[in-house]
Order: structure tokens, then sequence, then C-alpha cells
């Protein structure tokens, strides 16, 4: 099988992973981060301009007669401040859309699968579970709020929100007593 070229370049400096077609992106990711000895939370990758999510094939983001790719690979902003909002989820959730999923136990690893969205992840190790568990509570914000200062669920007294099962949205404490009863 033809082994292809990932040159990531991250603060000046390049490094090359090979990987196969089928490969999936988080795998290359991980033996990248691992040989510049960086967490992979801290950060995110681009090809052509676009962001490439982990869930991605190395086949489904290459053109026909590319051998060689560049990834320009960045790092989060203010990830210590970011990880002070990320909650352990109470339930399984899928480590992309944060939806509950099924996880499936093979070989000491662990595959993530049936989300809403369905989305596949696999090959998590034991120690890495719980990574993938945490939700940012910074992103939901209430969907009734006006203007463009929304209540975020992290900012709000106790982290306290709501969801009106009849509407599917998001409440922030003042807004559910706005919002309809019925």
């Amino acid at each position: 099988m033809t082994e292809f070229e990932v040159i990531f370049s991250y603060n000046g400096r390049n490094e090359i992973i090979m990987c196969k077609k089928d490969e999936y992106m988080i795998d290359i990711y991980k033996r990248y981060s691992k040989s510049i000895q960086e967490d992979i939370k801290k950060l995110y990758f681009l090809y052509n301009g676009n962001l490439i999510y982990p869930e991605l094939k190395f086949e489904s983001i290459i053109q026909k007669d590319e051998n060689i790719i560049n990834i320009l690979v960045n790092e989060l902003y203010n990830y210590e401040e970011n990880e002070k909002k990320l909650k352990q989820s109470k339930n399984i959730i899928c480590p992309f859309c944060y939806e509950i999923c099924l996880i499936n136990l093979n070989e000491y690893r662990i595959n993530f699968s049936n989300c809403k969205k369905g989305h596949r992840f696999s090959n998590i190790m034991f120690d890495e579970y719980f990574d993938f568990q945490k939700i940012d509570e910074s992103l939901i914000i209430c969907d009734n709020c006006e203007g463009e200062d929304k209540n975020k669920k992290s900012e709000v007294n106790n982290n306290l929100f709501y969801k009106c099962f009849t509407c599917n949205i998001n409440l922030c404490p003042l807004c559910k007593e706005k919002h309809k009863k019925k």
C-alpha cells in the first residue's frame, strides 16, 4: 500500500509524518503531537485554509494526484482559560457533536458510534476516554437572549441553564422566567 507524506508546519518548524490513505486524521494527529511533545487538545489543523476534522479519513481530504500535503498547525487561543470552562459530561457523548452516543470496547480501545449525526470515532485508549468526554460550557448560549451579548452557561451563576423541550432551545435563568410555560 502506498504511503503518503504529511508535512506539518508549526511555529516555523516542519515535521514529516508518513501515513496510509485509509487512516483517520486523528491517528495522524496523535503521531504528530507525540513527536513534537505537544498536547493534541491545544492544536488545530488547517489544509488549504480549511479546518480538518479528526473524524475524516486522509483519502477524503487529498486530491487524486497528491502524495504530499502541507498542513498548517496552530495553537488554540487561551487554552488554559478554556480548560477551566470544560466540564465532565454525565452521559457518554460523541467527541465531535457532543450528542449522546454508544461506545464499544474492543481490544483495550474505545469506539464511539450511533450519535444523532452518525459520527464514528475509534481507537481511543482508556486513559484518553475522559478527555473526549468534556463539554465546553462557554459554547452553550441562551437562544432567547436578545442582542450580541447572549448569556453563556459558563458565565451564569452556578452554571445553571434550562432546556425547553417544546421549543428545543437553551434558556438562561432570566429568560426562563419570561418564556411561555405551555
